[in-house]
């Protein structure tokens, strides 16, 4: 099946386009599985509406860092790896935001632990990000995600 352009409406910056070059990233595991993880763990607890999921955070990244290439004149190509190491930045994130990083260093005793080395193994290793990013886009987006 041929991938297609997709819009997703987002609250604050309106609908955005994911280009059918793009859009199949939308449908990997990785960042399915944002869709469960709260950008801002429990403070929903105090704040009701304080709900939004990494995934949406992320949509918002990815449309912000595109809007910043687009206006420094980078090319198409460079400006889609840029959006994707900007959508992909938080998906070594675990439950719980940044305090499940310091449940993660006393666990494994690696003081180095952290969502953004999880996030680089991930997009290095991850089977369905390897179905839709070619080895030299993946190759790319890290070197712009590091």
């Amino acid at each position: 099946m041929a991938s297609k352009d997709i819009d997703i409406r987002d609250p604050l910056y309106g609908f955005i386009e994911f280009p059918s070059s793009i859009s199949p990233i939308l449908s990997t595991l990785p960042l399915i599985r944002l869709t469960r993880i709260k950008q801002l763990a429990h403070t929903y607890l105090v704040y009701p509406s304080a709900v939004h999921t990494r995934f949406e955070h992320s949509i918002g990244t990815y449309h912000i860092a595109g809007l910043m290439a687009h206006k420094l004149d980078f090319k198409k190509e460079e400006v889609e790896n840029i959006q994707l190491a900007a959508l992909l930045h938080d998906i070594g994130h675990g439950p719980y935001s940044h305090p499940f990083e310091d449940v993660m260093r006393y666990i494994t005793g690696d003081e180095n632990f952290s969502h953004k080395r999880v996030g680089e193994i991930v997009i290095e290793n991850e089977s369905s990000l390897k179905k839709v990013l070619s080895n030299e886009r993946r190759k790319r987006v890290l070197e712009i995600y590091n």
